[in-house]
């Protein structure tokens, strides 16, 4: 089921769209670097803001259109980063949810005790870069 749109949200992507979906697009363009993504969060952006609650309390549509963009651009540039490959996945489970050591975990997920090691630091390193870049 389909949130229901207020007619000022409508009004409100209307206008926007007509006054600023050419400014909306040059700003996705030079974050995604894709005409195609840019086209796809553009659509994102307006779908948002047309399930605004309180439409009338917005004094400036290009402003809240572009921190709409803004956060539909992290969320699509967290997706495409994909956090960590699944064996690395399952190791840092393994180890660190699970408890079990280098050489338990390396037979449950049948790796050597090296592989388990490297992936365990490869994945520590990745979700520090991860967490350093949504701050």
């Amino acid at each position: 089921m389909l949130p229901e749109r207020s007619e000022s949200a409508s009004s409100l992507a209307g206008a926007a769209y007509r006054d600023h979906a050419d400014e909306l697009q040059r700003f996705l363009a030079r974050r995604v670097g894709h005409a195609q993504d840019a086209d796809d969060l553009a659509q994102e952006v307006f779908a948002r803001l047309l399930r605004v609650r309180d439409a009338d309390l917005v004094r400036n549509p290009l402003s809240y259109l572009l921190g709409i963009a803004t956060h539909v651009v992290r969320e699509f540039r967290q997706r495409k980063q994909h956090e960590l490959p699944a064996a690395h996945q399952l190791v840092l489970l393994l180890v660190k949810r699970d408890g079990l050591s280098y050489a338990e975990a390396a037979a449950a997920a049948g790796l050597s005790v090296h592989t388990i090691e490297k992936y365990v630091v490869e994945a520590r390193a990745r979700l520090r870069v991860l967490l350093a870049e949504t701050r």
